[in-house]
């Protein structure tokens, strides 16, 4: 709720991270209890536009907000470390006061008050903190050099922290890796996004998105000016022959019992659809830009709608030959 409303309220990063902060300074959030069986739990996001960025993390009503320098990830795992990071850092007026209230920080003791050693509670076991290790490393050996198919290749890792931060490992040696296999506890990767937004206006931001396992996706290109096909909203809690979050799914799971060979043959089942559409997608971004520019915003939403309908149908017919290619092999 919190994104939706940063979203709807917030023209730049800055102003969205102020939406995230008031809200959560006044209502709050956590672990409240419903009866969904929905988890709930204090969130940290990454908010950012063409021109800055900026992390947030919150603890009930306490928030601390980053600016982000640099290439930066984040996975669940608190590193706003506001003592060694204190020109970048700021904080709710009540962060230091409940932490000593609630006993989580002692002032008499000279040290100044920390955020993340304060609030953070890390379980290596149960915790983001391998895959914030892998997801920095690769970043930072990438930076300046980084577009969106390295970003694409990065959330398909499965390369444990020690792992060579140059090579990307889309084949699962981690199955907790940033791409997230079932394992004996934990959930399981459900869906991927690339934004790549575009800072001198010459385009369209081009929104890139994968469902389920990424290692195993095609990640399709989605404009905002446009009308998303409807069938992409179709699904439930139950499997759904035409939903394509659950062909997706039924990839994943094929993969999975499959194992790597199997797993690979999956993605570069993909691969000519894919690359048909790393061709397409920026031409249409930037014509669709001028045609907005040009004062025919309606002639370039239709524009838009029409390819973001073709490539749907396209993901639909190719995912159904992958998963009848299964099914003859098995039969």
């Amino acid at each position: 709720d919190l994104l939706r409303l940063a979203l709807e309220r917030g023209a730049t990063a800055e102003e969205a991270t102020n939406v995230i902060t008031g809200l959560v300074e006044k209502y709050g959030q956590g672990k409240f209890s419903n009866s969904d069986g929905i988890r709930m739990y204090d969130n940290i996001y990454l908010v950012a536009d063409p021109g800055e960025a900026y992390v947030v993390e919150t603890v009930g009503h306490e928030w601390a907000v980053r600016t982000v320098t640099g290439a930066h990830s984040i996975s669940n795992v608190s590193g706003m470390d506001s003592v060694a990071q204190a020109s970048t850092v700021q904080m709710s007026g009540g962060a230091e006061a409940q932490a000593i209230k609630h006993g989580l920080f002692d002032a008499s003791n000279g040290k100044a008050f920390d955020w993340t050693s304060t609030y953070s509670a890390v379980d290596e076991a149960n915790s983001g903190t391998r895959r914030q290790s892998r997801s920095s490393s690769i970043l930072a050996h990438h930076d300046g050099a980084i577009d969106f198919g390295k970003l694409m290749l990065t959330l398909s890792d499965h390369g444990a922290p020690e792992s060579d931060a140059g090579a990307f490992e889309s084949v699962p040696g981690d199955m907790r890796g940033i791409c997230t296999h079932p394992a004996a506890e934990g959930g399981v990767t459900a869906a991927s996004l690339v934004a790549d937004l575009c800072a001198d206006g010459s385009r369209l931001p081009v929104y890139w998105c994968g469902m389920y396992a990424p290692c195993m996706a095609l990640f399709f290109p989605v404009f905002i000016e446009g009308d998303l096909p409807e069938v992409l909203s179709v699904g439930g809690g139950g499997y759904s022959d035409d939903s394509p979050w659950w062909m997706f799914y039924a990839l994943g799971q094929e993969g999975f019992a499959g194992g790597p060979d199997r797993m690979k043959e999956i993605h570069e089942g993909w691969w000519d659809l894919q690359k048909g559409m790393f061709g397409s997608a920026y031409a249409m971004a930037g014509q669709a830009r001028g045609m907005i520019d040009a004062g025919d915003r309606d002639a370039a939403s239709k524009m838009l709608t029409d390819y973001m309908a073709e490539n749907t149908a396209n993901i639909l017919r190719v995912g159904r030959e992958i998963l009848s290619g299964a099914a003859a092999r098995t039969s």
